[in-house]
């Protein structure tokens, strides 16, 4: 079985609303992961010129777990998506909104923001 298959058999037994349930507990889980980083980012620990075994292997736990939660973040999200663009109606929605946003992103890379 693929993973397309096996995405499919999931979110059909499961079905929309418990999956998008699953998908905001997936989303702080990746959330607390992605903040531990930012504060040893902010606090000097995971500097280039912080040689220290500990702090190496930290960082290295620390990327570790951004790659598992985010796993699980994108496997939900595309059972969701499997599920909400079955309806016609609400995948050309889904679509509009996606382009909108991206065009507001590239805009505002062409000003040189970041954010």
């Amino acid at each position: 079985m693929n993973l397309q298959e096996k995405i499919a058999l999931i979110a059909d037994f499961y079905g929309l609303n418990i999956q998008i349930c699953k998908l905001g507990e997936e989303g702080a889980e990746l959330g607390a992961v992605i903040a531990k980083k930012f504060v040893l980012i902010q606090s000097g620990e995971l500097s280039p010129k912080y040689d220290y075994p500990a702090a190496q292997r930290e960082f290295g736990h620390v990327d570790f777990s951004i790659s598992e939660e985010l796993a699980d973040v994108l496997l939900v999200a595309r059972q969701i998506e499997y599920l909400m663009l079955r309806d016609e109606k609400l995948a050309e929605y889904i679509e509009r909104i996606m382009n909108a946003k991206a065009a507001r992103q590239i805009e505002r890379i062409k000003e040189g923001r970041k954010q």
